[in-house]
C-alpha cells in the first residue's frame, strides 16, 4: 500500500503567482541527505519535493503537519 500524503507545492509547470491545488500524492522514497522524498503524481509524474511540502491530511504549508523524519522511515519500511 503506497504512503499517501497531500501538498501544496507547485508539481505541475504551474504560473508562479498562481495559487497551487492542493494535490493528493504517494510518496514512493525518502533520502536523508537533503530531507526530501521521491513522489508519485496521478500514477506517472514522479518528482523530487522536500518533506516538509508532504502534508498528513489536505492543507496548505503551516496550517496542517507534514510527516516527521520518523514517521516517513516508519511508514516506508512497513510498505516495502
Amino acid at each position: 500500500m503506497p504512503l499517501i500524503a497531500f501538498t501544496d507545492y507547485p508539481i505541475l509547470e504551474e504560473c508562479p503567482s498562481s495559487i497551487t491545488p492542493i494535490r493528493q500524492v504517494y510518496i514512493i522514497e525518502y533520502n536523508d541527505f537533503d530531507d526530501a522524498c521521491w513522489i508519485n503524481f496521478e500514477g506517472s509524474y514522479v518528482r523530487y519535493i522536500k518533506r516538509a511540502f508532504l502534508y498528513k491530511e489536505p492543507g496548505r504549508f503551516g496550517e496542517v503537519d507534514c510527516y516527521s523524519v520518523s514517521e516517513l522511515k516508519q511508514l516506508l519500511s512497513e510498505n516495502v
